[in-house]
């Protein structure tokens, strides 16, 4: 399932994620369905997938739209973390996040820091997703 929300350009301290597109990506559908709830009242415009196949495939064809991506470390199929290389392969730039209830070795987390990606922790409430992405973004939040 694919969600695409339109908002405009300005962003504001309710909405620091507006004008952004993000990409999330986590086989829970719960999870990715509040994901992407709290991403929208954040102002984003979201599309979500539940696999990193199609995660790639989308980053791929629309990463010049797709401004900030959130993928779940630990799925059924291709990894997070090997998505996250693909991605970083086609675009070194590319702001993501990654998630899971269980924290990667810290080798690992400063590799992600490093390239100017990030870690969050579930679960995690909506200021949190919001710190992170917003720091991805390099806007302010709070």
């Amino acid at each position: 399932m694919t969600t695409i929300i339109e908002h405009t350009t300005e962003y504001t301290s309710e909405c620091p994620l507006q004008g952004l597109t993000l990409l999330v990506s986590d086989d829970e559908i719960r999870l990715r369905q509040i994901i992407v709830l709290m991403a929208e009242e954040l102002g984003a415009r979201v599309i979500d997938v539940d696999a990193s196949e199609k995660a790639i495939a989308i980053y791929q064809e629309k990463q010049n739209e797709i401004d900030l991506l959130m993928l779940d470390l630990r799925m059924a199929g291709m990894s997070g973390e090997s998505a996250y290389r693909k991605i970083k392969e086609m675009n070194p730039n590319a702001k993501i996040a990654l998630s899971s209830g269980i924290r990667p070795d810290d080798e690992f987390i400063d590799e992600l820091v490093a390239d100017g990606c990030a870690f969050i922790e579930k679960p995690f409430d909506m200021d949190g997703l919001a710190e992170v992405l917003c720091r991805l973004a390099n806007r302010a939040y709070h």
